[in-house]
């Protein structure tokens, strides 16, 4: 076949380098796809004859289209995107999350999906992905990519979502490991803050060990900060503790929150904090 009337007829395709050169449309295609197929002369070759006709390899959409996958994953969170670069949790599981993508070969796509803005569940009707991961706090994106019947995992337990498709870490080990730890330092008067959206108008609830056992009754979200808090009074042994739960237990909290701030001021503050 003329090479230069193959390429005046417009957009050149596997099909033509390989009627130029004489070969078949599969021995093209494994110059780009699978060289070790080929001799590496006649790969050579292939892939010199179809730079010269303007050919420059597979088209990625199209390949996508043919075999229905991606090789690309999606990791959605609750936030704006640059949360993935500055919050210091996620930083780090972004990082073990790519190093097992990148030794499979496979790519990631971030995706912001706010909860608090359905509209925002059309990122995920639109990403073209293999799979989907949720990070803690955007279940509506895990829901709508199982609609969508995409594989979903994701990283903390949930009982709205099933349990046989999260990955997440030992709350109650991690928990026994913390309380052992201050346990070994000598500490015997301990207060936990505990992560758990407030359960009562009061600016925080205070419970004694023996009660946490009857909280049967604590929303999904609060099931893995249970179990955490077993842990933590399995590890402390025979220490005197108090539970106090918050909204979010950090400095500021508790210094703009009256109850939480004079709380930590009485007379007989305790010594040591979980």
């Amino acid at each position: 076949m003329d090479v230069e009337g193959v390429i005046g007829m417009g957009r050149v395709t596997q099909k033509d380098v390989a009627a130029v050169m004489g070969v078949s449309v599969m021995t093209v295609s494994n110059a780009f796809n699978r060289p070790d197929q080929l001799s590496e002369d006649l790969r050579v070759r292939v892939l010199q004859r179809a730079k010269k006709m303007g050919y420059s390899g597979p088209d990625a959409v199209a390949r996508q289209l043919r075999t229905g996958r991606t090789n690309t994953y999606a990791v959605v969170f609750d936030e704006d995107l640059s949360y993935a670069f500055s919050d210091p949790f996620t930083v780090l599981w972004l990082r073990g999350f790519s190093e097992v993508m990148s030794a499979h070969g496979a790519s990631i796509t971030l995706l912001s999906v706010p909860a608090s803005d359905p509209a925002s569940l059309a990122a995920v009707q639109d990403a073209a992905v293999d799979g989907l991961v949720g990070l803690c706090g955007d279940k509506p994106a895990v829901i709508k990519a199982r609609e969508l019947g995409l594989p979903t995992v994701y990283c903390t337990l949930s009982e709205d979502l099933h349990n046989d498709t999260f990955v997440a870490i030992d709350d109650r080990a991690a928990g026994r490991d913390l309380g052992a730890h201050l346990y070994r330092l000598g500490h015997r008067r301990v207060t936990v803050l505990a992560e758990i959206p407030r359960l009562s108008d009061t600016d925080h609830v205070e419970w004694h060990p023996g009660q946490l056992a009857d909280q049967d009754d604590l929303p999904p979200w609060a099931l893995d900060s249970r179990s955490r808090l077993f842990g933590i009074l399995e590890g402390l042994g025979d220490a005197d503790v108090r539970i106090v739960l918050d909204l979010a237990p950090t400095p500021a909290i508790l210094a703009a929150t009256p109850g939480m701030s004079s709380w930590i001021a009485t007379t007989d503050p305790p010594p040591s904090w979980a």
